[in-house]
């Protein structure tokens, strides 16, 4: 795998769709449909720099 793949990967996280809690009961459910766990492959991490997930997720 390389970078543009990693991250082309990564897109189903920017494009989920936000869950929001219309009640504080709610809020457990919230955070469990919010929270993503993002990992990349060992061969990837000096390739890989946080301009790169700016670019790849604010910019795009």
């Amino acid at each position: 795998m390389n970078k543009s793949q990693y991250f082309e990967e990564l897109k189903d996280i920017i494009t989920d769709p936000i869950y929001q809690a219309q009640t504080t009961s709610d809020i457990k459910q919230e955070i469990a449909k919010n929270m993503w766990c993002i990992s990349m492959p060992s061969e990837l991490t000096e390739e890989v720099n946080s301009e790169d997930y700016i670019w790849n997720f604010l910019v795009r």
